[in-house]
């Protein structure tokens, strides 16, 4: 026997209920938590959020419903609103701290994330809430010791065996020396996602798996990736090189007092001779920009240097039209160069070669006619043999 279709005033009337029952738990602060099931009160608030959020997503989906009632909109409208406001009391819970996250902040990294499926048309609101959420999460997030064990020696895998899956499909990446361009950067982006969800499932920040801008500069990028394990190299680094050790510490692990002691040291230097190479950049900077000044300077003069030609030249062009008009010539007037250059004469080099496509064709044929050969599709015998 078919389900029965539950028709748009029964579905109105189920999820009245349900936003009604999370007011309810949003108004009492959560305390019901071991009666309906949950670990804690912060697995229940993780509920009730992720339950707004679906909410959500099945009240905008009736507006795409063949059997939507019209007349029922007004209704599904201000279920709309009530579960709005119910994000933005999430927010206020957050930023209040009066429930420690940490256990489920990743579960709270992916609900937030699902708002972007909501097909919601009524303005900003969930852009603003995924802000203004994105802001408390970030704000509260777990520090990366929450992912290690006492001892440093492990990584604390997750209840659910998330990272034990993750791993197992990260290994089983092959890479194939002869593959393409393209089935290169698919390995390298699948690898990518691998360590993201790696990072969520031990509620590390995501930031530490991002790829630095310089992660293809030969001068910076880490060692791990291109020298063997158990190397001096891949723990400690080299140069400017940053090693596996310092990317444990990064991610909240622990060294042993030997490494520790060794990586300080190697840390010491490569900061002393970043700073070195710092202060040599700036050095040339300052360079650079006393030499600007300096051209800068000579500019200025030899503007002022054309600025008395070009009045020179002036007071030459008075004496010439003196001397036509019959007013008068000075004796020692030297007529203008410039002014007795035909129009139709091109300015010339400095070795008085004039620079015109016919003259440039011209010598062109000239250097085929010396080689002996006059195009490239002539044979090999008889062209100019090398030396």
């Amino acid at each position: 026997m078919a389900a029965k279709t539950e028709i748009p005033i029964d579905r109105l009337k189920k999820l009245t209920h349900v936003v009604d029952t999370i007011e309810n738990v949003f108004k009492w602060g959560f305390v019901g938590w071991s009666k309906e099931g949950h670990k804690g009160p912060a697995e229940y608030f993780l509920w009730a959020y992720s339950e707004t959020v679906h909410m959500l997503e099945l009240i905008m989906s009736e507006k795409w419903k063949a059997d939507a009632d019209r007349s029922l909109q007004t209704g599904f409208d201000k279920l709309h609103d009530r579960a709005i406001a119910l994000l933005a009391s999430a927010v206020t819970t957050v930023a209040g701290e009066k429930i420690i996250l940490d256990a489920v902040h990743n579960k709270f990294l992916e609900t937030l994330q699902r708002i972007n499926k909501v097909r919601d048309t009524g303005g900003q609101c969930l852009i603003k809430h995924q802000i203004q959420m994105g802001r408390q999460l970030f704000r509260i997030r777990p520090k990366p010791q929450t992912a290690w064990n006492k001892d440093g020696s492990d990584l604390i895998l997750d209840d659910e065996g998330d990272f034990n899956r993750i791993y197992d499909g990260f290994c089983k990446l092959q890479k194939d020396p002869r593959n393409l361009q393209g089935e290169h950067e698919l390995y390298v982006r699948r690898s990518y996602l691998f360590l993201m969800a790696a990072c969520r499932a031990l509620q590390i920040p995501m930031l530490n798996a991002f790829p630095t801008d310089k992660i293809f500069d030969n001068e910076y990028r880490p060692t791990f990736l291109d020298y063997p394990y158990g190397s001096e190299e891949f723990f400690y680094g080299k140069d400017l090189r940053m090693g596996m050790g310092a990317q444990k510490i990064a991610i909240g692990g622990r060294l042993t007092s030997n490494e520790k002691e060794k990586l300080d040291g190697i840390t010491k230097k490569q900061n002393e001779k970043a700073n070195q190479i710092e202060q040599l950049l700036k050095n040339q900077k300052t360079k650079g920009d006393n030499n600007k000044d300096k051209d800068k300077d000579k500019d200025n003069d030899k503007d002022k240097d054309n600025d008395k030609t070009k009045d020179k030249g002036q007071d030459k062009g008075k004496n010439r039209r003196k001397d036509k008009e019959g007013k008068g010539r000075k004796r020692n007037a030297i007529p203008n160069k410039d002014d007795a250059l035909p129009s139709f004469k091109k300015p010339k080099t400095r070795l008085g070669y004039t620079i015109t496509a016919v003259n440039a064709a011209a010598d062109i044929e000239d250097i085929l006619r010396d080689s002996k050969w006059r195009d490239a599709r002539d044979d090999e015998g008889i062209r100019p043999k090398r030396c």
